[in-house]
């Protein structure tokens, strides 16, 4: 008996030794990323409604999108200088009631009204945040139920429709554009550099067989899906970081260090705000040129983050560790 007692003692430890490792993983912090095609032509208007269903099987906490933060002032000055503009004027006249504000800006947006919506764009177009003014302006237009119609961007098809679908009601921005005009500067000098070169040759084919290759997902309403497949993402990478340069000059590994310094700027900002927040699941809606080196950058800053895609990006990725994929 005292053998048997024994026994079950030490199952007992190491069955809940066990357990307690699973509740481990299921509490981790995790960021699941979305590539995007940003804006698509009308023919492929539908595109995005795969990518939605994969967000939406996710059933994220939090929404992350490829807006400037508030409190950048330099990428909102290159970017998006007339919010801050309107910000200025708006408070001239506005004075945003906080006791109200504080209320509905965690209030679940099924539970709020027209006069809410309006009240809250306006608000955070006097706090000067973008990503949250354009879901208050989307809320205040079409209604929790979202619009019928596609919006043919990332936005409107997905972040913001599957924000008021879960009742989420703060949109995280992450983006970074310190650098916006010294890269497109370094993109020109390495078009004229690549010219001259022959490496644009290489440049001009790699395009060509992608456009081709993205010729049938598209008609078929699965540009999204062959959007997020590595070889996809992978080509994105080289393009948007001059890695297909094969020689590199300066204006091409300057692009490449600019490339490089957002994606490490968006991991930053992502991660921090994954840490602080008491959200366990992130959704990261994103431009696919990002998705590589984004997610790399992930891994290497916030170790302690879980990141998936909607496919496998490398070898050291367990199959089936994203579990959306396979839904």
């Amino acid at each position: 008996m005292k053998n048997l007692a024994a026994i079950i003692i030490i199952l007992n430890l190491f069955v809940g030794q066990l357990l307690g490792q699973t509740n481990g993983d299921s509490t981790q912090k995790e960021v699941f990323i979305i590539g995007t095609m940003h804006e698509v032509p009308g023919f492929f208007k539908n595109s995005y409604k795969p990518l939605y269903k994969k967000a939406l099987a996710y059933r994220p906490d939090a929404i992350y999108v490829e807006r400037i933060r508030p409190q950048d002032n330099v990428s909102m000055e290159k970017t998006i200088p007339w919010l801050i503009e309107a910000s200025d004027s708006m408070k001239q006249v506005v004075e945003v009631d906080e006791t109200r504000f504080e209320k509905l800006a965690s209030t679940n947006p099924k539970e709020m009204t027209q006069e809410d919506f309006v009240f809250m764009y306006k608000a955070y177009i006097i706090k000067k945040d973008h990503a949250n003014f354009r879901y208050y302006q989307y809320l205040a237009k079409y209604g929790v139920e979202g619009s019928k119609k596609p919006s043919r961007e990332e936005n409107g098809d997905v972040s913001y429709k599957l924000a008021s679908t879960l009742g989420i009601p703060y949109i995280h921005s992450m983006d970074d554009q310190t650098h916006r005009d010294k890269y497109f500067k370094a993109w020109q000098e390495c078009a004229k550099e690549s010219e001259k070169n022959g490496e644009n040759k290489g440049l001009r084919r790699l395009v060509i067989r992608e456009t081709l290759r993205s010729i049938f997902p598209s008609i078929f309403g699965r540009l999204g899906h062959y959007t997020n497949k590595k070889k996809t993402l992978e080509v994105y990478h080289k393009v948007n970081s001059f890695r297909y340069v094969e020689n590199q000059c300066e204006p091409c590994s300057d692009g490449l260090h600019y490339w490089d310094d957002r994606n490490n700027s968006m991991a930053r900002n992502i991660g921090t705000q994954v840490l602080e927040n008491n959200k366990r699941k992130n959704l990261v809606v994103v431009g696919a040129g990002h998705v590589v080196g984004l997610k790399e950058a992930l891994n290497r800053q916030f170790p302690e983050i879980k990141v998936t895609t909607i496919y496998k990006l490398d070898d050291k990725e367990p199959e089936g560790q994203n579990q959306v994929a396979a839904k």
